[in-house]
């Protein structure tokens, strides 16, 4: 399906909107989310870049589950790494990943009251998937991870835009992870 770059803007207001706001409310076929309660007590013990990005994707994942007909993110195997400040990469958060063990040493995140699939921290990274993930400086649509066509985005390393805690952030990761669509 080829959609117009007219139309790509829409995705990226609905999560701006879907951020700001406290609540999100899609239809009732599928997951609600909200950012003032239903977090479990598995994202809530997760450390602060885990935690925050947890909560801005489950809304930015909630919002643009209706944007376009036939897009549901949950489709897209995707992973958050995060990098330290001197670019090394310290751990990953696979979301609808099917075989997260293959990415690292991986623990299971309880996903009830969120939209995702399956969401498993990844905190010792193999040293293959550590290689891969150095190479991408912000993100990457289609990276080959064992064997799994992914989308990969960057937080952390230093650099302001790619803090997960920040609307830029999420925005960017659900805005670019539609060009897979």
């Amino acid at each position: 399906m080829k959609i117009s770059r007219n139309f790509l803007p829409t995705i990226l207001a609905a999560v701006v909107l879907a951020l700001t706001a406290c609540e999100v409310t899609v239809t009732p076929d599928k997951t609600t989310f909200s950012a003032s309660a239903g977090r479990s007590d598995a994202i809530n013990a997760q450390d602060d870049w885990t935690a925050a990005a947890i909560t801005n994707l489950a809304l930015g994942y909630s919002a643009s589950l209706d944007v376009w007909p036939g897009y549901d993110p949950r489709e897209h195997p995707s992973v958050a790494v995060y990098k330290s400040g001197a670019g090394a990469v310290e751990s990953a958060l696979a979301i609808n990943f099917p075989s997260p063990e293959r990415l690292g040493d991986a623990t299971a995140i309880n996903v009830a009251g969120t939209p995702f699939a399956s969401l498993h921290r990844i905190d010792q990274v193999s040293p293959a998937m550590a290689g891969i993930f150095a190479e991408i400086p912000h993100f990457e649509f289609n990276a080959d991870l064992a064997g799994v066509d992914s989308f990969v985005m960057i937080a952390g390393g230093g650099d302001e835009f790619l803090n997960p805690a920040h609307v830029d952030w999420t925005a960017a990761f659900i805005h670019e992870m539609f060009h897979r669509y």
